[in-house]
């Protein structure tokens, strides 16, 4: 497990794909919940995967060689607020 994390992409990318079955089987349960499946693709899952994809490609892009659990942790924490006030959100 400790393995997991030495790549910061990785918590991001399984984050997504985890978000997207989730909207996926939002939708499909309750085809009403369109707005709860729409807000789960595009405010959680389409971020997460952002979130990977700088984690992950922009390094080998630029070169970076610094370390990463910092911004890697400020995404997550966003990520994570922004879930938690989802049911919130107009």
């Amino acid at each position: 497990m400790n393995k997991f994390f030495t790549h910061p992409m990785r918590p991001f990318f399984v984050g997504a794909a985890v978000l997207a079955i989730f909207g996926a089987l939002v939708f499909f349960i309750s085809p009403g919940a369109v707005i709860l499946h729409r807000q789960i693709f595009l405010e959680l899952m389409l971020p997460a995967a952002y979130g990977g994809f700088l984690t992950a490609a922009m390094l080998e892009w630029t070169g970076y060689k610094g370390r990463l659990k910092p911004v890697a942790t400020l995404m997550a924490a966003l990520l994570l607020a922004a879930s938690a006030i989802l049911p919130f959100s107009p």
